[in-house]
């Protein structure tokens, strides 16, 4: 039974990390989640290097 245990651990781990993932989405106002992949196309990806 350890592989059960094993499995079992990641998996909830991912399902309460996406739990809390869609509650952020679901806590934000439509404009911000209008703008937020826009700023993604016009984002400098230098800015992350530096």
């Amino acid at each position: 039974m350890p592989l059960r245990r094993g499995f079992r651990s990641p998996v909830e781990q991912a399902a309460a990390q996406g739990n809390e993932a869609f509650g952020r989405i679901l806590a934000r106002d439509l404009d911000e989640l209008r703008a937020e992949p826009a700023d993604h196309v016009v984002e400098d990806p230098d800015d992350e290097a530096g």
